[in-house]
């Protein structure tokens, strides 16, 4: 008698509770696919929703098996309904648990009620995946993509940088693209001098070189009027000022008619402050054409100085002193 009455309880309680069901497809790929809803039913495939709420089309043919089970998200969905659009705390409650159990879309669906009765409420904003903007605005997706994208935009212009085929770049890279420059290897060049590199030839400091080459340079001799000689030898062959040193770096050009060894450390100083000065003032010209480098003439003595540049008028050489004492 009890065990017919417990029968007939259980059976009532089922008839009176709603039937939640949704579907469980087994794949010949041996995939389950669970929690789901069958959306439509065609010929040759069927459009399912997911948990989350996303959408996936399979092949007919690759259906095993069709089962019916019950699923979190409408017990969620049915829970939302009971609690009525009013009750910000059981729909928060309802929203935190969805979406932790991976029913997303019935967590957003109740946690966008919860901003419906407030606006500002930043857990729920939170769990649905929205962010605070500056402007004080929550946003999502491809809204908030947007708005970051346009902050973005006003930072980058404020620093001067600017927009060239649909890219942001910097300044110095803005300059040497308008000057028709190329990067190679991570420099700025012309596209002669990336010719050039690619056809195997070495650029030393302002001179062209066969690959060949490459041995007596290593050595560490120059070529000084087509001969190739050692420094100490090219040094002693240019005493004077009609004569000098031409050593090209990326950005300077320093010229004189004190030793090579003396020269190239000059140059080498100069470029090693190029990037904290263009760090400083955010801009810098494009230098890869020679015309466009700064030259730097180094004399041997005040008196060379001024032979080639003169005094102030007033016999000033204040200049010179520094320019030589340095």
């Amino acid at each position: 008698m009890l065990r017919s009455f417990a029968a007939f309880l259980a059976f009532l309680i089922l008839a009176l509770s709603p039937v939640v069901r949704a579907d469980e497809i087994k794949l010949k790929s041996g995939e389950v696919i669970k929690d789901c809803k069958v959306k439509s039913r065609r010929k040759t495939k069927w459009v399912l929703i997911l948990l989350d709420g996303s959408r996936r089309t399979i092949k007919v043919s690759e259906i095993v098996e069709h089962i019916q089970k019950p699923t979190i998200g409408d017990a969620f969905a049915e829970r939302i309904k009971k609690a009525g659009k009013k009750n910000k705390e059981a729909l928060l409650q309802i929203g935190r648990e969805a979406m932790k159990a991976g029913a997303k879309r019935e967590g957003i669906k109740a946690l966008r009620l919860v901003v419906k009765l407030e606006r500002d409420h930043a857990e729920a904003h939170e769990l649905m995946g929205d962010q605070k903007c500056q402007d004080g605005r929550w946003r999502n997706g491809r809204a908030l993509e947007k708005y970051l994208a346009k902050e973005k935009e006003k930072e980058l212009k404020a620093k001067g940088w600017k927009k060239i085929k649909g890219e942001w770049v910097d300044p110095v890279t803005a300059a040497n693209m308008k000057a028709g420059l190329v990067k190679y290897k991570g420099r700025w060049y012309s596209k002669e001098h990336v010719a050039n590199l690619q056809a195997g030839k070495i650029w030393h400091y302002g001179t062209w070189y066969e690959a060949s080459e490459k041995g007596l340079l290593d050595d560490g001799k120059v070529k000084y009027k087509g001969k190739w000689m050692t420094i100490k030898e090219a040094n002693r062959a240019r005493k004077t000022n009609l004569d000098p040193w031409r050593l090209v770096g990326e950005h300077f050009i320093v010229t004189g008619v004190q030793s090579y060894e003396k020269l190239l450390t000059c140059l080498q100083h100069v470029e090693d402050v190029w990037a904290p000065l263009v760090e400083i003032f955010g801009s810098a010209p494009a230098t890869a054409k020679e015309s466009d480098k700064i030259v730097i003439t180094v004399y041997k003595d005040i008196k060379a100085y001024t032979t080639a540049h003169g005094a102030t008028g007033n016999g000033d050489n204040r200049c010179a002193l520094l320019s030589s004492s340095s």
